[in-house]
């Protein structure tokens, strides 16, 4: 799979918020927030998977 990685996020970004934003895309595979083990806090930052590369591509243009 293809992946990019989203960073700045949000306190209030989750997996669902995250998958919401990207799934317009057709090959759109799954979308993942890094949280922390001990505190269940986000990172900051997390991943978006696509199957096709020009989803991944189209992704990253528009998306910015």
């Amino acid at each position: 799979d293809f992946r990019i990685f989203c960073g700045d996020l949000g306190n209030e970004v989750n997996d669902e918020i995250l998958a919401r934003a990207f799934g317009r895309f057709p090959s759109f595979l799954k979308a993942k927030v890094i949280r922390d083990k001990r505190t269940g806090k986000t990172k900051g930052y997390g991943f978006v998977s696509f199957k096709d590369p020009n989803d991944y591509v189209r992704a990253m243009r528009e998306m910015n």
